[in-house]
């Protein structure tokens, strides 16, 4: 019984592992900005410059739901016409189903 237990718990080891490493594999691709590339695309936008806003919301001074992010951005239209703005979009495993996003831009 003792040896089962044993063997139940090294195999735990390699599965923590795995996921610490899928983990960090989700963020560093852009799964953590799946809604705002999302929004990007369907806007017809291309992404100069992407920050993401923890306490500083900028034009979004009123709490972020659970779920959401504010990013300040800056993109190009197809016209090449260049703007500032905030988007408040869904992230992480969030942002892979959601279509929410709402955009202030910066005048």
């Amino acid at each position: 019984m003792l040896v089962l237990r044993a063997a139940a718990a090294i195999l735990w080891i390699p599965l923590l592992a795995l996921m610490l490493v899928a983990a960090v594999w989700f963020g560093r691709s852009g799964g953590s900005r799946a809604g705002l590339n999302r929004w990007a695309r369907n806007c017809g936008y291309r992404l100069l410059t992407v920050e993401r806003r923890y306490l500083d919301r900028g034009l979004f001074p009123e709490r972020v739901p659970r779920g959401l992010g504010v990013f300040h951005v800056t993109v190009e239209d197809g016209q090449g016409n260049v703007r500032r703005g905030y988007v408040r979009c869904s992230i992480g495993i969030l942002g892979l189903l959601s279509e929410e996003a709402t955009v202030r831009w910066e005048e």
